[in-house]
């Protein structure tokens, strides 16, 4: 259930990243391979929406992962890219999802054939 703020995608969003810590089964870049190749031009957009949603979460989540060390005072995970790096590029990857998402609904694929059922819409 959502309310006026959104809560309820973004909740929704946060039980993504929780299960990626925890390395439960969420789509991977193997998992695409087959629409990435397939002759039809709707499947191999769809296959291109979800790698790069999942290299956008992989990363946002690894950047908030030096971020929560940073202030909690830990080690950060090792990385050799300094973090506004990092983030000007999961900023970057965010606008060609957005971009992705309005050629979607332009041409009638909806979020559950991209994969992420409710959360996108």
């Amino acid at each position: 259930m959502e309310n006026k703020f959104g809560i309820g995608k973004y909740a929704e969003a946060v039980s993504m990243m929780d299960r990626m810590e925890r390395n439960d089964r969420l789509m991977q870049l193997s998992d695409t391979v087959e629409k990435m190749n397939s002759d039809n031009y709707i499947e191999r957009f769809i296959a291109e929406y979800q790698q790069t949603w999942i290299r956008y979460m992989k990363l946002k989540h690894f950047c908030n992962r030096i971020e929560s060390a940073k202030i909690q005072g830990h080690d950060e995970p090792a990385h050799d890219c300094p973090l506004e790096l990092l983030r000007d590029q999961q900023r970057v990857m965010g606008e060609y999802l957005h971009i992705l998402e309005v050629r979607a609904v332009i041409e009638g694929v909806t979020p559950q054939k991209l994969g992420f059922g409710g959360l996108l819409e």
